[in-house]
């Protein structure tokens, strides 16, 4: 994007041009829609661990929220799928987290199937992870992504959050290589579409 001129938002043709910026617009637009729980108040009700997984969960959630209110859309938030992953670097990835986080758009209709099978593929070479556990952590993420996030629903959100830290695999200490160069061969072929 040259200068600081996107062009209208609203008009299909102009996010065409920007796929990326759409996606990023579309994802920030559904946090500010979506997103009420005050984060602090939360972070202090959980583990350290189980905290980080709720805020990848409700990444999920209101990317999910975008698909279900604008599906032709979903395309948009493929393709800023690449930027919005890359924030932390990849010297920051984890098995956990993107499993969580590849695996959770596929789960909301972000990514295909098709795009994140090498990563389920990967985890399952892993010490510890199996289908039983990749099917578990579809079902948390498929009732996270349906609740509300104030009252019951973020208590619930809450509780979610903590059995997939006890569900998931503790990751090993060191990043491997492998990882870094799968998830980004994924993100490059989601920004692609």
């Amino acid at each position: 994007v040259e200068g600081s001129v996107v062009g209208d938002l609203t008009d299909r043709m102009e996010l065409s041009k920007y796929p990326v910026a759409g996606g990023l617009s579309l994802h920030e637009a559904m946090h500010a829609r979506y997103s009420t729980s005050d984060l602090s108040d939360v972070r202090k009700r959980m583990s350290s661990s189980a905290f980080s997984l709720f805020e990848l969960l409700e990444e999920l959630r209101v990317e999910g929220r975008g698909v279900l209110s604008f599906p032709l859309d979903a395309g948009y938030l493929r393709a800023s799928t690449r930027t919005l992953l890359m924030e932390d670097g990849p010297e920051n990835w984890s098995n956990r987290g993107t499993a969580v986080l590849l695996v959770g758009r596929e789960h909301v209709g972000v990514l295909e199937k098709a795009d994140i099978l090498p990563l389920e593929s990967y985890l399952l070479r892993q010490d510890g992870w199996t289908v039983r556990i990749l099917n578990q952590m579809r079902e948390v993420i498929s009732e996270f992504v349906m609740l509300e996030d104030s009252g019951a629903g973020l208590d619930r959100q809450i509780e979610l959050a903590e059995e997939l830290d006890t569900i998931l695999p503790r990751d090993p200490q060191t990043l491997e290589e492998a990882l870094i160069e799968l998830v980004g061969d994924i993100l490059a072929s989601a920004e692609r579409g």
